[in-house]
């Protein structure tokens, strides 16, 4: 998971099915160096994106609330299951890795996507306290440190992390809804955001994943992100920071999104393209994922970046949600990722 000059690809985590061990074979075999550590929603309340990663709060809990998970001053029996249902994970997925080596790819909710999710013990959520959403980010940046910590001992190897923000352009665009009818949450402020997201990391976003069906590359907030980080630049190394964003093709339209990708990448911050859609099928003479490597030498020509360079600087991932109905049809979707990738390093400029 190294920078690469050629396309590359990523896995962005959830996967189809309900067995982990699956799920951990299929990702080291398709894969191989380039390992993340699979997501379940499938398997029902606790694996969804916001318990599995409310289960790393570190002095924060969480208990299934009327409408979705809150917090609470002490651990719940809910408490207790999500802090086992990850450490049970990760024994299953170290016994079938055992001891890879290299980098493996974390991936939690981002800080404000979580607030958003997350209720407060009155029923408004975290996102409308101000004190309670920076002492969510603290706690779970704290439990994010401790895990990655824990996944490095297991597997021998480096981790990278991904903070998954699908919520953010609602939140500050102002668009989450409060308790009531009558409560509405506050826009929030870029500054804030970008704040938060460094404040989680602790100067180590690897990945931040904005892919949205609905909303295109925040600019602004993404460029507070990296400033955040590149002011924590120490004489001769940085001390992290946001390396790459992950946006999704489908929502890359108009010419104010085309121009922000067109910055980003001219910019030389690496792109995660999330376009790989989980119905796509394999065919004897591979016109499926040519078509698919067309459109993205295609959408590098209406950004006017060379394509030789722009595929350089891109990431292949499959579409957001999950890549299939099942693990052999996201063993699919992994190959079909990864050969798009390989035509787009091999051959871009005569697509």
């Amino acid at each position: 998971m190294k920078q690469m000059n050629r396309t590359g690809y990523l896995g962005l985590g959830p996967l189809a099915g309900t067995s982990m061990a699956a799920a951990g074979d299929m990702v080291i075999s398709e894969f191989g160096d380039r390992l993340h550590l699979p997501q379940l929603p499938q398997r029902g309340l606790g694996s969804d994106a916001v318990g599995y990663t409310a289960a790393l709060l570190e002095s924060l809990s969480v208990d299934r609330g009327a409408r979705r998970w809150q917090l609470k001053a002490r651990p719940q029996r809910w408490s207790w299951f999500l802090r086992d249902l990850r450490a049970r994970d990760a024994d299953v997925l170290e016994e079938a890795w055992q001891h890879p080596g290299g980098v493996i790819k974390v991936q939690v909710m981002g800080p404000v996507s979580l607030a958003s999710q997350i209720e407060l013990a009155g029923g408004h959520r975290v996102l409308s306290d101000r004190s309670a959403l920076f002492d969510l980010a603290d706690a779970l940046a704290v439990g994010v440190a401790n895990f990655r910590a824990d996944i490095a001992r297991r597997f021998s190897a480096s981790t990278v992390l991904q903070l998954d923000e699908p919520y953010l352009a609602r939140c500050v665009r102002g668009a989450i809804p409060g308790a009531t009818d009558y409560h509405q949450i506050a826009p929030l402020a870029s500054d804030d955001a970008a704040a938060l997201l460094a404040r989680c990391a602790g100067g180590a976003v690897d990945y931040l994943n904005v892919s949205d069906a609905d909303h295109g590359p925040l600019r602004h907030v993404i460029a507070q992100v990296v400033r955040e980080h590149r002011d924590q630049v120490t004489e001769g190394a940085a001390a992290g920071g946001v390396r790459e964003i992950i946006v999704d093709q489908r929502c890359v339209t108009g010419t104010a999104k085309l121009d922000q990708l067109a910055e980003l990448v001219e910019s030389g911050m690496r792109v995660g393209l999330v376009c790989v859609p989980a119905d796509m099928v394999w065919d004897d003479r591979g016109e499926n994922p040519r078509r698919q490597a067309i459109s993205v030498a295609r959408l590098l020509d209406t950004l006017g970046i060379d394509r030789v360079f722009g595929a350089g600087v891109l990431d292949i991932c499959p579409q957001p949600g999950l890549p299939g109905d099942n693990t052999l049809d996201c063993a699919r979707t992994y190959r079909l990722t990864a050969e798009i990738a390989r035509m787009l390093a091999d051959d871009s400029g005569d697509l």
